[in-house]
């Protein structure tokens, strides 16, 4: 979960240090967002920090527009040798980084500490001093993922990005290009840009494409396996031309992301259209956020019947499908193919067609058994093959609790994994907890969010955990839906802190005997990977 410090350039010393003090254990990412620590005294800030090391469920720390640029290179760099090893995302973003010369910026960017893997340099004016970037993201050794989105790289010679896209090191393996206008390049340019892109790049974002759509796509790097055309606005063209870019991506491309196209604003019939001619390499089609309700329900059962076969895993996340009557809804799902076998319908609202008696006490939701059935019948039309589904951010209403948990009952008994975080888990009471007991006994494997289960009693988590009787795992997620714990020993014991009995895995009880029997990790031939495990004392928790 988010948490949010705002204000911190109006307060003394101590108040800015207790600010992080009062970080609750439930929080997974640091929002410092507009908060001038550029003209804060780096002994403010450093300290700070410290106190962050002890908040170990944080993992991301947004320093997004902060005048960081008043700093000088070595005050920055000082700053990011404070940053606690928990941190793995850093944003630092709409922080004028390109106002620093080639020496400065190559300093700073070396700086960026080991073990952050993912690191965000959008919004930063880069095109203003293409060489000192050029030269400073080569010092990024450890990021594994780089946005340098909404740069104005159209303003920036085809030379110079072709040298930028040289100069990235070979452990980045997604790049984010969002929002950068590539328009006014040659067909030439775009494609010696695109070829330079390393083969290591694997998940690709590749910002605005040029005006002829086939030609785009049909350049794009040959080695990347992720194509996110994330806010491209797609649905002008027509359903035939689309296709025709489709078709000619490359045999290398498992996944593409139409991620908030406003596809749902184009013509009936047009998308389906263009997905009869999906490159059969495409294994997960992202078609999150498209604005689908605009479309009719016949033109959605058309739609969903497009959906080529070779497409096993399917996100249609935050469409607000479920604003239609429920019967529709269960036709357009029952249109899916059997070969899906993942299947995202996270955020559209699947149960905001169940209806309670809101003038009586009782809440004798009994009074609407038709319309509340008809909500169930949307759950019993997902594919049998569906053995992972989402439905995150599917809000679950204390009123409705009942008609809930006989929806999730209708679920067939195929699906093994489950995907409820942002759900509101906490905000449900023990009596409407119980409610869900023996809901879904098919789960082997459930995704739950850890600020909600932190901030449940035990006896609530406990009641939980009745709703999944013979789950093996729960792995807990940030948020953003990101997995906390970075082993599967640390995940594993995550879910045992909350009280949920798991059979040990195989490095637990290696790892248990060892430190029970004071084996000397110098002496004996352990593999490194168990090293680590005695050493914290407090993950044993069986």
């Amino acid at each position: 979960m988010h948490f949010l410090i705002k204000n911190l350039d109006q307060q003394s010393y101590d108040d800015f240090l207790e600010s992080f003090n009062a970080i609750p254990d439930y929080a997974t990412a640091l929002d410092l967002n507009d908060n001038d620590l550029g003209n804060q005294p780096n002994k403010t800030i450093i300290a700070a920090l410290e106190i962050l090391a002890s908040k170990k469920s944080i993992n991301s720390l947004y320093l997004t527009q902060n005048n960081l640029h008043e700093k000088t290179a070595e005050e920055l760099v000082e700053i990011f040798a404070a940053i606690p090893a928990n941190i793995t995302a850093l944003d630092l973003s709409l922080n004028h980084l390109g106002n620093y010369s080639e020496e400065e910026l190559g300093m700073i960017l070396k700086a960026i500490p080991p073990h952050v893997k993912k690191l965000n340099l959008s919004e930063n004016g880069f095109w203003q001093n293409a060489s000192a970037l050029i030269e400073g993201v080569a010092a990024l050794n450890y990021v594994h993922e780089l946005n340098l989105s909404f740069n104005k790289f159209d303003k920036m010679t085809a030379d110079n990005l072709i040298a930028l896209m040289k100069s990235l090191p070979n452990n980045i393996t997604a790049l984010k290009l969002i929002g950068n206008r590539f328009a006014n390049k040659t067909k030439a340019e775009w494609v010696n840009i695109m070829a330079a892109v390393k083969p290591t790049v694997i998940s690709f974002h590749p910002g605005v494409l040029p005006a002829d759509i086939f030609f785009a796509f049909r350049a794009f790097p040959k080695g990347v396996r992720e194509i996110y055309l994330d806010g491209s606005l797609l649905y002008g063209f027509p359903g035939q031309l689309l296709g025709q870019a489709f078709m000619a991506l490359s045999e290398n491309v498992d996944l593409l992301s139409l991620n908030s196209a406003a596809l749902g604003r184009g013509r009936d019939g047009v998308l389906a259209n263009a997905l009869k001619y999906l490159n059969p390499s495409v294994r997960k089609l992202i078609l999150q956020n498209n604005q689908l309700f605009n479309k009719n329900t016949r033109a959605l059962i058309e739609l969903m019947k497009s959906i080529p076969l070779t497409v096993s895993d399917l996100n249609l996340a935050d469409n607000n499908i479920g604003a239609r009557p429920s019967t529709e809804v269960a036709e357009i799902i029952e249109a899916l193919h059997e070969r899906i076998k993942t299947l995202d319908l996270a955020g559209n609202g699947l149960f905001q067609h169940i209806k309670t008696n809101v003038l009586s006490n009782n809440n004798n939701d009994d009074l609407f058994p038709e319309d509340n059935e008809a909500v169930c019948k949307i759950f019993a039309a997902i594919p049998y093959n569906v053995t992972s589904l989402s439905l995150a951010r599917t809000v679950f209403i204390p009123a409705k609790i009942k008609w809930i948990a006989e929806a999730l009952k209708a679920l067939h008994k195929n699906l093994d994994i489950i995907r409820l975080h942002e759900v509101e888990f906490d905000k449900l009471s023990i009596a409407e907890l119980e409610q869900l007991k023996n809901a879904l006994p098919q789960i082997k494997t459930a995704y739950l969010s850890y600020h909600e289960v932190c901030q449940m009693t035990e006896e609530a988590r406990q009641t939980l955990w009745a709703m999944l009787p013979n789950a093996a795992t729960i792995l807990f997620v940030d948020s953003d839906g990101m997995e906390l714990g970075n082993t599967p020993y640390e995940k594993t014991n995550l879910a045992r802190e909350f009280g949920f009995k798991a059979v040990p895995s195989l490095l637990s009880c290696v790892g248990f005997f060892i430190k029970e029997t004071d084996i000397k990790m110098n002496d004996a031939p352990v593999p490194e990977e168990l090293k680590t495990v005695p050493q914290r004392d407090e993950g044993f928790k069986f």
